[in-house]
């Protein structure tokens, strides 16, 4: 039989993941069908804010008794981290394995992609999806929708769980 696993405040509870998910060297102990035990890992879930503004979905799930990691962003944030650099890239995918984090949700910044946007000021369109190559904005905010993705292929590959904001 499985060991029952308590879900606070209704939410799904997480699979079961297989041993090889967790590669930065833990051992691992079969403790029981299904049932692994962790030494030398972050062994507590954690949920993950990138691109949180103020963090304030990381301050309600934080209510709800699930673990999570101080919400990191480009400008506000508890952690101000360059999300444009590889260099930051690296910290974040090695957060992501360290520890252990099994949902991140990402608030990828939106400015220069909204369609509210008015003339001159619109540099987007079905034609030009990149923008005006010639303005930071643009080039920043296509550096940050790449790095985004890359978050999520990462979270895929692990078999892990994400949402994309905007």
């Amino acid at each position: 039989t499985r060991p029952s696993t308590h879900v606070p405040s209704g939410l799904p509870a997480l699979p079961r993941v297989q041993p090889d998910v967790f590669d930065v060297g833990a051992t691992c102990n079969l403790a029981a069908p299904g049932q692994v035990l962790l030494r030398k890992v972050e062994a507590k879930a954690h949920v993950w804010e990138v691109f949180s503004g103020k963090a304030s979905l990381t301050a309600h799930l934080q209510k709800t008794r699930l673990a999570t990691l101080p919400g990191v962003d480009v400008v506000d944030g508890p952690l101000h981290w360059d999300l444009t650099s590889e260099g930051v890239m690296k910290r974040v995918f090695k957060w992501i394995r360290d520890k252990n984090v099994q949902y991140v949700h990402l608030g990828t910044p939106c400015t220069s992609f909204s369609m509210a946007l008015r003339g001159a000021a619109r540099t987007r369109s079905e034609q030009n999806v990149l923008g005006d190559l010639s303005l930071a904005r643009d080039r920043i905010a296509n550096t940050l929708v790449r790095n985004s993705v890359r978050i999520i292929r990462y979270m895929e590959r692990l078999g892990r769980f994400w949402s994309l904001e905007n």
